[in-house]
Formats: C-alpha cells, structure tokens, sequence
C-alpha cells in the first residue's frame, strides 16, 4: 500500500500575525519523511504547500482540498503536518490557513479526522493561538498513525 504525506508551513498571514519558520520547518520534515534511515524510499512524494508571502500564500480553499486529497484513498499510511497558526475554542480546534482573518474561520481539525492541536512549548499550554497539528491515525484504526509506536510505547505519559 501506498504511503501519502501533506506538510504544510505557513509564515505569511494577511490578518493575524505572521509566523518564521514554519515553512523551514515544512522543508526539515520533508527532507526526514522521505527516506528511513537506511536510505529506502519511506514516503516518495510528499505533498508541500508553504505560504511565503503574500504573492506565495496558502488559502483555507487550497488548504481543505489538499486535506481531502490525502485522506481520499484507502493508503497505508496518510501523514499530515501543519506548523503555522492554529486556533482552539470551547466548541473546537481550527488550522489557520493565510487567508485566516479570526482564528475560528481556519479549516475546523474535524476535517482532517484526527488531527490534534499540540502547543510546540510547554509554556504555550494555554495559548488560545497553536503552533502545531499532526495526525496521530483515525479513529476507526488508531494504529495508522506515524507516531503510534512512540505512543504504544507511552512515550509522553
């Protein structure tokens, strides 16, 4: 089976602040996702959106058919890695795409299955704006999930 990955980095907003760094963040995780350690082909073709600037900007509408691209197939393994801004509220989390102007009008996380929002410091815990997202499986198979050996390991317990 096929193996897909979407990695997005976001340092360019037109309304709420801009970001450094996450799109070389983008490019680092690229780099580590597409080949193991011995050097085999780990994930081939891992798609990459960045936003730059604001002539190189990722919309909520690229964005979500991007998000629906990757999860449209039975692949064995669909990575998703966001680092730019994301936005959570009592009613839920959101990933805010360039265009973003509130925080809560970014691409919801119940679109991405089971994405979470996880703060990149621990000093961010109460942050109402996040920093990361990554999927972790979906909810009819957790085992999917590209991190799920560190978590049947308990890491992080």
């Amino acid at each position: 089976m096929m193996r897909k990955a979407l990695i997005v980095g976001i340092d360019h907003y037109d309304h709420i602040g801009s970001l450094g760094g996450c799109v070389n963040d983008a490019h680092s995780v690229k780099a580590a996702l597409q080949r193991n350690a011995d050097g085999t082909l780990n994930f081939p073709a891992p798609q990459v959106l960045t936003g730059t600037s604001a002539s190189q900007t990722v919309s909520k509408k690229d964005l979500k058919a991007a998000v629906r691209e990757l999860f449209a197939d039975d692949s064995e393994i669909a990575l998703f890695y966001f680092s730019g801004h994301g936005y959570l509220e009592d009613t839920g989390g959101f990933l805010c795409a360039s265009d973003c102007e509130t925080g809560d009008d970014g691409l919801s996380l119940a679109a991405c299955h089971s994405c979470v929002l996880a703060p990149e410091t621990s000093c961010e815990e109460f942050n109402r704006f996040l920093d990361r997202a990554t999927l972790v499986g979906t909810p009819s198979n957790p085992g999917l999930g590209f991190f799920r050996r560190l978590l049947d390991d308990g890491v992080g317990e």
